[in-house]
């Protein structure tokens, strides 16, 4: 199996094939971090989980050495998307890796089915708040998304779902399945604890961090070029 290199993109053509990265393997992960609403955080080990999302998004930034994610809960209105922007940036900013040069920005949500909350076309809005997320950090490279409505197409209501960005080689890839709400997600929290590389962007008084999912049942999906540069 080769190593995957770059970033996880899908539909690729000729030009963007340096982008692609192999169907997952079976490590075992030992330290996935797991972010909840508000949380943010950094990995160059396994990657980052997100449960739970739903009216959610998931988003990551890929720099050379590793990745940023944010569980952006709620922020889902076009005017609050640059105050969030702003204040998730300067957290990555800060950040050692921060200014590594930035390689991709994802964002995973229900968008066509808007979950999320956007106003119309709720689409397009979900490209201006990621386009308003890569202004922030800097970034003018490739903006991708993958859409959960699609994974979940058969079902209404539609589902929460659980989102991961799974290391393999120099690549991530995306995986996903449905979030429970229940004893099968195998959610396990911790006392928190904050660190250079984790933390509740909103709060200063958490007692909880999550420290381990169910990670059965996980089914690789290929996100969509939303925008951004070569």
């Amino acid at each position: 199996m080769p190593a995957a290199t770059g970033v996880v993109t899908s539909r690729l053509s000729t030009k963007e094939s340096h982008y692609a990265s192999p169907h997952r393997t079976t490590e075992f992960v030992t330290a996935m971090k797991y972010l909840m609403e508000r949380e943010t955080g950094y990995d160059n080990v396994e990657g980052l989980g997100f449960p739970s999302i739903e009216g959610c998004m998931a988003i990551v930034y890929q720099v050379s050495d590793g990745i940023f994610g944010l569980h952006n809960y709620g922020n889902s209105a076009n005017s609050q998307f640059d105050t969030r922007a702003k204040k998730w940036s300067e957290w990555v900013m800060a950040h050692s890796k921060g200014k590594s040069p930035g390689l991709a920005l994802y964002g995973v949500t229900f968008a066509r089915s808007n979950a999320r909350g956007y106003s119309f076309p709720p689409v397009g809005n979900w490209k201006a708040e990621l386009k308003t997320f890569a202004a922030r950090l800097g970034h003018s490279g490739p903006i991708f998304g993958y859409d959960l409505s699609l994974h979940f197409k058969d079902r209404t209501p539609k589902p929460s779902a659980y989102v991961e960005f799974f290391k393999q080689g120099s690549g991530f890839s995306i995986f996903v399945r449905e979030w429970y709400k229940g004893p099968k997600d195998g959610f396990h929290q911790t006392a928190y604890v904050a660190s250079t590389d984790f933390k509740n962007l909103d709060s200063t008084t958490s007692k909880l961090m999550t420290d381990a999912v169910d990670r059965s049942g996980l089914a690789r999906v290929y996100p969509e070029r939303l925008g951004g540069g070569i």
